[in-house]
């Protein structure tokens, strides 16, 4: 049927034949000087000396055929040759492309379409292999021989137990100017599974960690796994309506917490337990110190990390001991070839709730490292942190690209490069960045690569000096797989793609998790059976589109659904636009992840009004709400409210006629002139970076569409332009205050002691 449909296509087309390539272009809609194509196919007849001789046909007496040479202007021509008796292939492709193979995917796919005429005239087109046996075994099997053995199956905590006795007293974890040996981490995390085992808690049961990056956190981390539990980490930052939902669907009764995080704890339904409160630390402290007896197997969990989801949930992914130990020793081991040895010192700069941190976090403590916890404020100050990587010798640390630039774009942030292994991984990384960090120092440079659902990391790409000299723009190749792991690009039939061709990432082998919490059709939907291995083996599909290139590595592209990265937060689109619908006054809701000029990310919400909302929509209330709900980085920076959605005309969404937001997409309060030069410079500086004609003094850095990367420059510029040494913390932890003046004067006392007092009213002027 399909060789029929093609031959009725072709007849067709032949009433167009002498239409002109000008004609053609126009009717394209293709704007000049972009190409009408850019591959030729030519069938075309011809006639050897033989079927001429057999036909009775002579050459003209007087001619002889000397030879002769095709040129064409395309970078890809395919010629079919047809001989009568035979068919012969030509091919002409620019250097990028290896004709050999063109002329092998090609006769694969004639000889498949051969026998399927013959033999299976039914099978559909798309089924019909094209790949050559030997690209085949090479995309399959060849760059996916990952076998590698750690030795004795082992959970995490259980290899830290062994590290703990090997090295008693080398420091294990590092938080200001605290300091825990292995033997007391160790001893402290026992005190806690015991008390945690004493109410209750078994083998995958969910146990919720709340806390800031502290000693605490990893005593409280450790001490779950050692009980037998799983833990859900939860960010003290988020909403607590997200939180509570969070603790019910895991399913947690208990919450490990801080008294300074626990008011953002739901307080029905689940056991609070505050290991810094004095009365609950008594008790943890009169446990046993000893290791407790091994409850979990390697196919319970060990812990729960909720990501975006599209349905306006977050989605809980849940992760397995095997799988969690396979990564660690992966990831540990190419550590260790890049030469991080025993006592080398790590730095943990992310949060608990997402596993980005998880790369130093157990390879340190498996290893013998010393761990070094970063505090939320000191990680978004460039020149404190690369004062601390300095002063503190760090070897190692897993950082966003993003937020590595952001922090090295001020004065000392140049500092914030590791002394041995750089990783960085959560999003693209650019060649440009990539050429910075290798000519900052000696340090190696690893692009990791990893969704959540695959254990953190399941590829990784060694970037030296020879990977960068000679690339100019794009982006980092993910590379290749990690320690029994598996990497495939498949078209929509599961079907394994040529070298070069893009498709969907999927991910195999150990570090395939269990699925999500909950939700058993999208775990089927999402998790898949692997068609090229083992009975009971599963993929994991990304919704990553890349390819694979020539020497085996692959190259990240995009995403095939509305899935995006914004400063290394994973972000599900249709989370945010079902949140957005909530509100009373929108009807439609339209949610986008723009580039700004300087290529900075931010989210562009685009709402039609309901019938209650005929006077427009509240763009103040409607942050508000979407505040209330979701997490700072899902909450979009600019609202534009429009009467319809720009539609496509075969009626979907056209989402290049989505308008740029103009100034009355942002939360307005009033403007109001700044009244002094400390007001005016604070001004100015917060316009040119947030890209904003003016700021007056009652307008909030949040809410004209500022976040914590972009923070970063706008410290180091107001240290700069206002003479002063204003903290960082004095940003980020008053999201409260509403103007612009009022941050002015609250940063300002708070840096300042009281002697300084009279020359901060002084340089303020009568503010």
């Amino acid at each position: 049927a399909a060789a029929r449909e093609t031959h009725a296509l072709l007849t067709q087309l032949l009433r167009h034949e002498h239409a002109t390539l000008a004609l053609a272009q126009r009717c394209s809609l293709l704007q000049s000087p972009a190409p009408l194509f850019t591959s030729l196919l030519n069938y075309r007849h011809l006639r050897s000396e033989a079927s001429a001789a057999a036909a009775g046909i002579e050459a003209p007496i007087g001619l002889e055929f000397l030879g002769g040479q095709e040129r064409t202007n395309y970078p890809f021509g395919l010629s079919v040759n047809d001989l009568v008796e035979s068919l012969s292939l030509g091919v002409k492709v620019d250097a990028s492309i290896d004709p050999q193979r063109v002329c092998a995917m090609m006769h694969t796919a004639l000889e498949s379409l051969v026998t399927a005429l013959e033999t299976a005239p039914e099978s559909a087109l798309r089924r019909l292999r094209v790949l050559p046996e030997e690209e085949r075994q090479q995309v399959l099997y060849a760059w996916n021989e990952t076998q590698a053995e750690y030795g004795p199956h082992k959970s995490v905590h259980e290899l830290f137990e062994e590290q703990a006795k090997r090295t008693p007293e080398a420091t294990a974890a590092v938080f200001a100017d605290r300091r825990a040996s292995y033997n007391d981490l160790n001893r402290r995390a026992n005190r806690l599974a015991h008390y945690l085992q004493d109410l209750g808690v078994k083998p995958d049961d969910r146990v919720g960690i709340c806390m800031k990056r502290s000693l605490e956190m990893v005593v409280a981390v450790l001490g779950v796994l050692k009980a037998g539990g799983s833990y859900v980490p939860l960010d003290p930052s988020h909403p607590e309506e997200r939180l509570q939902y969070m603790v019910e669907d895991a399913g947690a009764t208990i919450v490990l917490t801080q008294q300074e995080t626990a008011e953002v704890l739901p307080r029905s339904g689940v056991w609070l337990i505050c290991m810094d409160e004095e009365e609950e630390s008594a008790r943890i402290e009169r446990q046993r110190e000893a290791n407790p007896e091994p409850v979990a197997a390697m196919e319970n969990l060990a812990y729960v990390i909720y990501t975006s989801g599209s349905t306006g949930k977050p989605k809980g992914v849940a992760i397995e001991h095997r799988q969690l130990a396979n990564y660690v020793r992966a990831i540990a081991r190419e550590l260790q070839q890049l030469g991080l040895r025993e006592g080398a010192r790590y730095a943990l700069v992310s949060t608990l709730s997402a596993d980005l941190g998880n790369t130093v976090l157990y390879p340190s403590l498996v290893s013998g490292g010393e761990l070094h916890l970063i505090g939320e404020e000191q990680v978004m100050d460039g020149e404190r942190l690369g004062d601390y990587f300095e002063r503190r010798q760090i070897d190692c640390v897993k950082i966003v690209p993003s937020h590595l630039q952001g922090l090295r774009a001020v004065k000392g942030g140049e500092k914030v490069i590791p002394r041995k292994v750089l990783v960085v991984g959560g999003e693209a990384s650019a060649w440009t960045w990539a050429r910075e960090w290798n000519a900052a120092g000696s340090c190696a440079v690893l692009n990791h690569y990893g969704p959540t659902e695959t254990t953190v990391g399941a590829l990784r790409y060694r970037l030296g000096t020879d990977t960068v000299a000679d690339r100019a723009e794009g982006t980092v190749p993910i590379g290749q797989p990690l320690g029994n792991m598996r990497a495939y690009l498949l078209d929509q039939d599961l079907e394994p793609l040529p070298i070069g061709a893009a498709g969907e990432l999927f991910i195999g082998g150990a570090g395939v998790g269990r699925g999500y919490v909950n939700r058993p059709e999208l775990t089927a939907e999402r998790f898949v059976p692997d068609p090229f291995s083992g009975f009971g083996q599963r993929l994991y599909r990304t919704g990553d589109l890349a390819s694979r290139r020539a020497d085996g590595n692959i190259e990240f592209l995009g995403r095939i659904d509305q899935q995006v990265k914004v400063r290394g937060y994973r972000i599900e689109l249709g989370e945010i636009e079902a949140v957005l619908r909530e509100h009373l006054a929108v009807k439609q809701a339209v949610v986008v992840a723009a580039e700004s000029e300087t290529g900075e990310k931010r989210l562009v919400a685009y709402v039609t009004p309901a019938a209650i909302a005929e006077s427009g929509i509240d763009v103040d209330a409607l942050r508000a709400h979407a505040t209330s709900q979701l997490p700072e980085y899902m909450v979009p920076a600019a609202y534009v409210s429009l009467a319809k959605l720009p539609l496509t005309p075969n009626g979907k969404l056209d989402r290049k006629a989505l308008p740029s937001p103009g100034a009355e997409a942002f939360v307005a309060r009033g403007y109001e002139e700044p009244v002094n030069e400390v007001e005016s410079t604070v001004a100015a500086i917060w316009a040119e970076v947030l890209q904003l004609e003016r700021v007056g003094r009652n307008d909030n850095f949040f809410e004209l569409g500022g976040h914590s990367l972009i923070a970063i420059q706008v410290i180091a510029r107001l240290r700069q332009g206002l003479g002063v040494e204003i903290g960082i913390t004095d940003l980020f932890d008053r999201p409260q205050v509403a103007s612009l003046a009022e941050w002015i004067v609250d940063a300002q006392l708070a840096t300042f002691n009281s002697d300084d007092l009279a020359n901060v009213l002084k340089l303020m002027g009568d503010s």
